[in-house]
C-alpha cells in the first residue's frame, strides 16, 4: 500500500466527522459543495480534502462590510424606492 494515499469514508462516516446527517453529505457531494468520488455508485470522500474545503468556505470575506451582488443590488432598490417617497 501507497503511504501518499489516503483512505476513503463512506457516507456515515463522513456524516460523523462534519456532524451533520446522511442526507446533508449526499445532497452535498451531489451539488459539489464538498468533493467526492462516486464509485460502483457509493459515494467516498478523502477526509482531509473535505475538511480543507469545508474551512475554506466557512473563512469569512476579507472586506468585513462585503455584500453579495444580490444583497446590494436589492439594497439601492429599496434606497431609491424611498427616496422617491415611496414606503414599502
Amino acid at each position: 500500500m501507497n503511504p501518499q494515499r489516503e483512505a476513503t469514508v463512506d457516507v456515515l462516516e463522513m456524516s460523523r466527522v462534519l456532524s451533520v446527517s446522511p442526507d446533508t453529505i449526499y445532497r452535498w457531494a451531489r451539488s459539489g459543495v464538498i468533493p467526492a468520488l462516486k464509485i460502483s455508485n457509493r459515494w467516498r470522500f478523502i477526509v482531509t480534502e473535505v475538511l480543507e474545503s469545508v474551512r475554506q468556505k466557512a473563512e469569512p470575506h476579507p472586506d468585513p462590510w462585503h455584500q453579495s451582488p444580490r444583497t446590494a443590488a436589492t439594497r439601492q432598490g429599496w434606497e431609491r424606492r424611498w427616496a422617491r417617497g415611496r414606503t414599502p
